[in-house]
């Protein structure tokens, strides 16, 4: 981990401690640990939006605190840093990169009012955290099939442009890489500078730094890819984190039953038969699609609720 001293948000940068990954704890250990003593009042879940997770809790001594941790750009902005402290926040997270390591940020607060509901005092930028995050051991091997039945596979990443390059280069399918900027017409080089952005997406093996918003920089129309969060006027599993998207965002489900390949939240909010029923109604719904009990969902579903951090039995093949 490496740790920024912001002096209360006065000070500089002085003081890095690296643990060696190999030598940490497990997570499950780590959070074992760091609950110990406390006692949690409140929990704030990871979503799209504000790209950051929360918990407010109680100490051994009776003080409240509340800790954040999430994307840097997000934490940063929270614990509004000086100018200094970011630009060596910020070299730090590219020396990840480099290495194939995302970041993750870490700040804290405390609770004078001694109630979840209080707004806290000052946040302070607490450090970094590398977190190596390697693709599935199977996508490889997809994508060379994919390549090789002349399927032009593009990466779009949330994730900075070294960790995409590094990616493409472990997945096979190519390092020419461009930031998200490019698209709008920004960070352009002399052999990008006067292609139009369909050329510029055929000669691309992907991009970096997508994430979806509001802002008056963010590409139009806004897009989506859902995986197994929605199935066009149905529904996955357990993951609605779409609908705090923009009610334009395009939505593509990596699959779809019925054929449909597209939709918008507005449509699913809207025209979603099981989404736009009361609770009561939707559970009937559910109910009566006589599908099996999914196998995993007793484990998955309170593992993710709490980010992983808890006890859970080996599972037998």
């Amino acid at each position: 981990m490496r740790m920024i001293d912001s002096g209360s948000q006065r000070g500089s940068l002085n003081m890095h401690m690296h643990m060696k990954l190999m030598d940490t704890p497990t997570s499950i250990d780590c959070g074992r640990e760091a609950g110990a003593g406390i006692t949690e009042v409140h929990f704030l879940p990871f979503n799209p939006v504000d790209k950051r997770t929360a918990i407010t809790y109680i100490d051994s001594n009776g003080n409240w605190h509340r800790a954040s941790k999430g994307a840097p750009e997000q934490i940063i902005e929270l614990c509004q840093v000086q100018t200094d402290i970011k630009r060596k926040a910020h070299d730090i997270i590219d020396k990840f990169a480099d290495r194939g390591l995302r970041s993750l940020a870490v700040a804290q607060q405390t609770l004078p009012e001694k109630t979840k509901e209080s707004a806290g005092g000052p946040w302070v930028f607490v450090g970094l955290l590398p977190l190596f995050n390697p693709p599935r051991h199977e996508s490889a091997e997809t994508i060379r099939q994919a390549l090789k039945l002349g399927v032009n596979v593009k990466m779009i990443t949330g994730d900075q442009l070294a960790i995409a390059k590094e990616t493409g280069c472990r997945l096979g399918m190519g390092t020419n890489m461009y930031p998200s900027s490019t698209l709008l017409g920004q960070t352009r080089d002399e052999t990008t500078a006067n292609l139009p952005v369909e050329e510029l997406i055929e000669m691309a093996d992907g991009f970096a730094g997508v994430f979806p918003g509001d802002g008056p920089d963010q590409a139009r129309p806004r897009m989506a890819f859902t995986g197994d969060a929605l199935l066009i006027r149905g529904c996955g599993r357990t993951d609605f984190q779409i609908f705090t998207l923009p009610q334009d965002t395009l939505l593509y489900p990596a699959h779809d039953y019925k054929g449909f390949t597209v939709t918008t939240v507005e449509e699913e909010i809207l025209y979603n038969p099981r989404l736009a029923k009361d609770e009561e109604t939707f559970k009937n719904i559910m109910r009566y699609l006589g599908l099996a009990y999914p196998r995993m969902i007793d484990v998955a579903v309170p593992a993710n609720m709490v980010c992983g951090l808890q006890d859970v039995a080996p599972i037998a093949n």
